[in-house]
């Protein structure tokens, strides 16, 4: 079994994942998504979350969809977690209550592992004491419901400056420490919502080190035995686990690619992608870039390794400007190779083959044009690949 994990929220997903990825480690998915069936179309361990986080939206006055609301209204008909007062002074058996009704509608489904219920963090202490006692309230369920599947202790990040620095995460540290230990938690699952790490922004340098240095401070304030899950993201999840510093990257299934708080609005059709594997980046599927592989092949030569990939995917990308669930699946495919070769790899070697990887990617974008306009900033093929290259080691 690979150790990576597939994050799925659709039948398509799903049938990506059975289709190309079968040997994950687990498949997670929303309580609010689940369907039966899954767990019988693929061998893995479930893992249910209950998706409550989106009460980090309507905390801060943002948009949620309606039926995120009528859902969460099932576990706290008084929407206790949207109200600041009570996060403040959180009523103990008041907590008990949602906890045990949230995690006994996911206990229904059959799961392996379960999200513990906490909000996402916040840029001050004003949700300490509300997620102490989230997490004492998941590890009396778990004992007295004699849980015997694995608890995950979620830490998602909503803004860059909560990553800024040791003075912005040392606080987040210690209380995790905590919650932790409060709901005997097996594994620590750790997403930067706000990073889409393909996207090329000159931030990236800073933010990319900055979450290093937290993994590496958190390895150091969890127990031995600790799991730590990352992602989803695109490459950093990877630099991560070939650093050691996760055990699990977490993966989308052939779009996305970062992590969507739940009950966000989300764009009512985004654009498709496909995968250039040779470069270790995805770019917008378009006539434009279908023009682009043309002048990309006529620069290499016939015995470049770079040649046969891009040339399948020139042969493919009509399809994918057809259909979307062309581009995902060539995108889904395409990444899994790439995880592959890093999986083939013995732990203590992935650091430096990662990067050696990554150069190679970036030494080939310098020798191919500039990828279209809608690519930009980072319109340089190579640029995904450098920004990543530079946090291997």
């Amino acid at each position: 079994m690979a150790d990576y994990i597939a994050f799925v929220n659709s039948d398509h997903d799903l049938q990506r994942c059975v289709r190309y990825y079968s040997d994950v480690e687990a498949i997670r998915v929303s309580l609010r998504r689940w369907k039966p069936q899954w767990s019988r179309a693929i061998n893995t361990n479930i893992w249910i979350d209950p998706g409550l986080d989106g009460y980090d939206l309507i905390l801060k006055g943002k948009r949620v969809f309606d039926e995120w609301k009528d859902y969460a209204k099932q576990f706290d008909s008084q929407c206790l977690l949207a109200d600041t007062a009570f996060l403040k002074k959180p009523v103990r058996e008041a907590v008990r209550t949602i906890v045990f009704k949230v995690l006994g509608d996911c206990l229904t489904k059959g799961p392996d592992w379960i999200t513990v219920p906490l909000l996402p963090v916040a840029g001050d202490s004003s949700r300490n004491r509300v997620s102490r006692e989230l997490s004492k309230a998941s590890g009396q369920w778990k004992s007295e419901r004699r849980f015997q599947g694995k608890l995950i202790l979620p830490l998602i990040f909503t803004r860059p400056d909560q990553l800024k620095g040791r003075t912005q995460w040392r606080k987040t540290l210690a209380l995790i420490q905590k919650c932790y230990s409060d709901a005997d938690a097996s594994a620590i699952w750790v997403v930067d919502s706000e990073l889409s790490d393909q996207k090329c922004s000159k931030a990236f340098a800073t933010r990319f080190e900055a979450l290093v240095r937290f993994h590496e401070d958190l390895r150091e304030t969890l127990p031995r035995g600790a799991k730590v899950i990352a992602g989803p993201y695109w490459g950093m999840n990877l630099v991560l686990w070939a650093r050691g510093l996760c055990d699990h990257p977490a993966v989308s299934m052939g779009t996305g690619y970062s992590y969507m708080i739940s009950g966000t609005f989300a764009p009512r059709r985004a654009k498709s992608h496909v995968a250039l594997l040779p470069l270790r980046r995805w770019a917008i599927v378009s006539p434009e870039l279908k023009s682009w592989l043309i002048e990309a092949l006529s620069r290499l030569s016939p015995d470049d390794s770079a040649r046969q990939p891009l040339l399948k995917l020139s042969q493919a990308i009509d399809a994918c400007m057809r259909t979307d669930e062309a581009a995902r699946n060539q995108v889904a495919g395409t990444y899994k190779e790439w995880l592959d070769k890093i999986q083939g790899i013995a732990p203590e070697g992935r650091m430096l083959s990662l990067y050696q990887d990554l150069s190679s990617a970036y030494v080939l974008g310098k020798q191919l044009p500039k990828l279209p306009p809608s690519e930009a900033p980072g319109r340089d093929a190579g640029k995904v690949a450098e920004q990543l290259m530079l946090r291997c080691l």
